[in-house]
């Protein structure tokens, strides 16, 4: 599944196929065994994993079902030749912003891109967008880039709710190599509260940080309005590769219409900033927000809520916060009618 300078390497310790096993288990409602060596601290780990997700009931995962045969004790890898990290960087603003913070930091030098996730094909043409646009983001940062292919997504894996451990599997590739695993959180601490359950939270670090791969995590204390304003402060030359959502493949995926690219454009009003060139269109914002649609699902209500509540907080009195506010008012509505 993924490279190092150009050689194919498995690690010995498969900590990452267990993971993908719990993932998969919980996903597809079955028991796994698995007789591959795995680690003790992840062993561990998992157990955690089936604990909290046992507690939390989410619906459309099952119990964790994983029987490990063969676990080892926790070695330091003979192979291991960096004590920095390994960067998940997939383009969009967190893991740009996690990439900013983690190299100023001084603790990355390595970029890991995840084909197979976003774009099922590895030639289509929002893909190769996004790979070009992410590879000049790590060339900015001054990051060497490594790729892996996931078919993880093949199997009926629950993306919503599994995507974040999806990122520990990716990362647990290269453990042997590097000292740690970074990656984006999506929501800040107070957000995760709302937006819970989601794949991405803020206690995923420490399910998958283990003896051989520990993991670290950026964006725990900011909303995304302050993840622009401090890429802006720190890096504004990377923010033109910024991707945002698939529905185009001219400029990578950014259409400039769906409530993605309007969110991420209003967050660009919202610092006071230029989004000119990022976007294929650009029409009338306040018009977009006024005829957005409402979800059905709680969950989708829920994310929508994190972005418009950070939007209607940090733009200036207007004609687009108020189309905002009048959005995120029908947001809330249809949260309470669903949560009853």
């Amino acid at each position: 599944m993924g490279a190092l300078n150009g050689v194919a390497e498995l690690p010995q310790i498969r900590d990452h196929t267990a993971l993908a096993m719990a993932a998969i288990s919980m996903s597809l409602n079955v028991h796994l065994i698995y007789d591959g060596a795995v680690s003790r601290s992840m062993a561990d780990r998992i157990d955690g994993i089936a604990d909290a997700y046992r507690l939390w009931t989410v619906y459309g995962l099952a119990p964790l079902r994983l029987t490990l045969s063969n676990v080892v004790e926790d070695t330091e890898p003979m192979t291991k030749t960096a004590e920095t990290g390994l960067i998940c960087l997939s383009g969009g603003l967190d893991s740009m912003h996690a990439a900013v913070e983690a190299t100023e930091a001084g603790e990355v030098h390595h970029a890991l891109f995840v084909a197979g996730l976003d774009y099922a094909s590895d030639t289509a043409p929002g893909f190769v967008e996004r790979r070009s646009r992410v590879e000049k983001i790590a060339e900015s940062l001054e990051l060497d880039m490594l790729h892996a292919r996931s078919n993880i997504k093949d199997v009926g894996l629950n993306w919503s709710q599994m995507h974040g451990l999806n990122l520990g599997v990716c990362l647990n590739l290269f453990a042997d190599n590097f000292g740690f695993g970074v990656f984006a959180q999506d929501n800040a601490s107070f957000q995760d509260l709302h937006r819970h359950p989601w794949g991405n939270h803020g206690v995923l670090d420490q399910f998958m940080s283990t003896k051989r791969l520990p993991m670290i995590t950026y964006g725990r204390d900011t909303d995304r309005v302050e993840k622009l304003r401090r890429i802006l402060e720190a890096e504004e030359r990377v923010i033109g590769h910024l991707s945002v959502c698939y529905e185009g493949s001219s400029a990578g995926g950014n259409c400039g219409y769906c409530k993605k690219c309007c969110q991420m454009r209003a967050t660009f009003s919202a610092v006071g900033a230029s989004d000119a060139g990022i976007f294929d269109e650009y029409p009338d914002l306040a018009a977009r927000f006024r005829d957005m649609t409402i979800p059905e699902r709680a969950a989708d209500l829920r994310g929508l809520m994190c972005r418009t509540s950070e939007l209607a907080a940090a733009l200036p009195e207007g004609e687009l916060r108020d189309a905002v506010v009048e959005y995120e008012t029908k947001l809330q509505t249809a949260f309470i009618a669903a949560s009853d």
